[in-house]
């Protein structure tokens, strides 16, 4: 009996570590990486159970970094949106493809079309489903497909209502292992500013003409 109790005692403290191993396995597949097993014996299996215990040491220190980093990117994420959202001016973001991928309300708001049901399609699209948004396209996208980096150009758009003008800038984004470039379109609807530019023109015309007609006038009288 004694024999079978000490053979039976043997086995469960040759087979403890393993079963603590198995245990610590799941734990870790469920992704509890704070997970830490004793460490009773100096033989092998005490080596494999501390090289456990390290191993989900670093496991918790990456996912902490990783949550961290997801964080900062969301932060930054929402900070960029706060921004774009509230700018003046339209912004455009397509991929390397002229697929669009973000627009912000004030880009819906000068072009009179609702950007945001386009993402995921081409730009060229804009100018199948809005007429008005032909000449728009019809001047970026060749823009888009040349070689320059950085670009700006002035739009006329035609509606039924009235015309506008913008002033249209784009540059190429660069290419790292995490992005995989694309174009970002900047424009303004400039029409009231260069209708004041008119106006004030017309008006400093009127002036002059009102000065040159009126000078001969005093020594005739």
């Amino acid at each position: 009996l004694f024999a079978v109790w000490a053979a039976f005692y043997s086995a469960r403290r040759l087979v403890a570590p393993i079963k603590d191993l198995a245990q610590g396995t799941k734990a870790v597949a469920a992704g509890q990486y704070h997970k830490k097993l004793p460490v009773e014996r100096q033989d092998d299996l005490g080596m494999l159970v501390v090289s456990f215990n390290q191993m989900t040491e670093r496991l918790s220190l990456a996912r902490d970094k990783a949550k961290l980093s997801q964080q900062l990117i969301d932060s930054q994420r929402f900070y960029l949106h706060t921004i774009l959202e509230n700018l003046s001016s339209g912004v455009i973001s397509l991929d390397q493809f002229f697929v669009i991928k973000t627009a912000n309300a004030t880009a819906s708001q000068i072009l009179n079309t609702d950007i945001n049901q386009f993402v995921g399609q081409d730009i060229a699209q804009l100018s199948l489903k809005n007429e008005n948004l032909k000449s728009f396209c019809d001047q970026v996208i060749p823009m888009i497909q040349s070689d320059e980096k950085q670009w700006q150009t002035e739009i006329k758009l035609f509606s039924e209502d009235r015309g506008k003008m913008l002033i249209c800038r784009g540059a190429t984004l660069p290419t790292d292992a995490e992005q995989a470039g694309g174009f970002a379109l900047v424009f303004d609807d400039v029409t009231e500013l260069v209708r004041a530019q008119r106006d004030s023109a017309w008006g400093e015309v009127a002036r002059r003409l009102a000065h040159e007609i009126r000078n001969p006038l005093t020594p005739i009288q």
